[in-house]
């Protein structure tokens, strides 16, 4: 029965209301098909259930109905969301397929102007009253990327006003709940985009203000500052949004514009606070720009700041701290210190022997001989006994055939009881 429909499908032309009706038929034969009795098309069958859904884009993309299109791919789409209930779909298959019917919706909104411009307007009309279907309820994503489309058709007043009036109602009657807040920033976005591109500057600038407690308007204030050179009023706004916003990411986004600020304003002083704050924050790139600016000697500067790093350990973000001391010491090729490193972390010898070895031989050797006998002692399986062998083949152009002959002999009667690894072993000794 799928397959006759199926080729109904593809091989006739009938009336818009025929098409709409074999197109339904065609999904209820579908998804009949792959449902169990409990209703639920389980992982192994989703594939081949999408793959028949996609029998109804290759049908839409050869009609020039556009109407008639737009109309298929949402029957299409309000199954493949309903299916997100009632389908396993772990491998992605049904969101790859939603993503293709938006895929082709997009394609309709973009060529609008090959179109007449009642059917321009007929396609925004769809679109945007599509964008309004409860299916869309926790999809807000889906709904967005709808009006997004809408917005292509804003040149036509009365679209534009249609649209507008729609992002208004949902503005007024969206709550506070997390995918609310999402809503309302999406869709304030794309009020901005309307009102900056039909409307006055001073009521864009308005628009920006009303809404500037999102990051998104945030930025576009700022850059007004930035791009005017008003280096000063950036400043203060960092200074503003850093203690508003109630996040470190935030806050360190705002403490980069203000560097950028003090860099503008030749304020070193000021530069040398924040950049060492912001390196100590976990900011690495904030050293090379600290090295540039402190005249004092730079040996001693590096020295001192070591001391800050190691005493910093003992704080609460000492791990933070941990990652710019090691950023730190690998930069200036700290030799010393990577040693002591290599000591507390044997087996960051894979990173650091090839450096090491020219000043540190010994050391080198000792803590790949510690690493290959810690993860000896933790393998359980063949292949982390395959593993084992294949860090002693590194440790061979360190030490030496001799010293891998040695470390064999000592693993092979340490762990004589497990024949899996001494078959690895003996690989080696071939």
């Amino acid at each position: 029965m799928v397959l006759k429909n199926n080729i109904l499908l593809l091989y006739s032309e009938d009336s818009y209301e025929q098409e709409i009706e074999k197109c339904e038929r065609l999904i209820y034969s579908i998804v009949n098909k792959y449902s169990r009795k409990n209703g639920y098309i389980e992982y192994n069958e989703t594939y081949r259930f999408t793959s028949e859904m996609y029998i109804i884009l290759e049908k839409v993309r050869a009609i020039e109905d556009k109407l008639l299109v737009l109309d298929i791919l949402f029957l299409l789409l309000n199954t493949l969301i309903e299916a997100y209930q009632y389908a396993d779909d772990s491998d992605g298959s049904i969101g790859g397929l939603v993503d293709e019917v938006f895929g082709e919706i997009e394609i309709i909104a973009d060529e609008k102007e090959e179109y007449e411009l009642k059917l321009q307007i007929d396609i925004f009309n769809k679109l945007l009253n599509k964008s309004n279907d409860q299916i869309f309820d926790g999809w807000s994503n889906y709904k967005i990327d709808l009006l997004n489309m809408c917005v292509e058709f804003a040149d036509i007043k009365e679209c534009r006003e249609k649209l507008v009036n729609t992002i208004d109602k949902e503005l007024n009657e969206n709550d506070s709940d997390y995918n609310a807040k999402y809503m309302n920033v999406e869709l304030s976005k794309i009020m901005f985009y309307i009102i900056d591109m039909f409307d006055s500057k001073e009521k864009a600038d308005k628009f920006i203000l009303a809404n500037i407690k999102y990051s998104y308007f945030k930025d576009i204030y700022i850059k007004k500052y930035i791009d005017e050179k008003n280096f000063d009023k950036v400043i203060k706004l960092t200074f503003e949004w850093e203690k508003s916003d109630s996040n470190n990411a935030s806050e360190t986004k705002w403490k980069k514009v203000r560097y950028s600020a003090y860099k503008e304003l030749s304020m070193e002083n000021e530069q040398i606070e924040l950049a060492k704050e912001l390196l100590f924050a976990g900011n690495f790139e904030y050293y090379i720009e600290l090295k540039e600016l402190m005249n004092e000697d730079s040996e001693a500067f590096y020295k001192n700041l070591k001391s800050e790093l190691r005493e910093s350990e003992k704080t609460v973000d000492r791990y933070i701290k941990k990652r710019i001391f090691i950023k730190l010491i690998e930069y200036e090729n700290d030799l010393d210190e990577i040693l002591q490193l290599l000591k507390e972390l044997p087996s960051r010898v894979e990173t650091y022997g090839d450096r090491l070895f020219g000043k540190f031989p010994e050391e080198v050797i000792k803590a790949y001989e510690i690493y290959i006998k810690n993860s000896a002692s933790i393998a359980s399986k063949r292949k982390d006994y395959a593993n084992v062998c294949w860090k002693i083949n590194n440790y061979e152009k360190f030490a030496g055939k001799g010293k891998v002959t040695e470390i064999v002999n000592e693993l092979m009667n340490l762990y004589k009881k497990r024949p899996a690894f001494i078959d690895e072993l003996k690989k080696i000794k071939k």
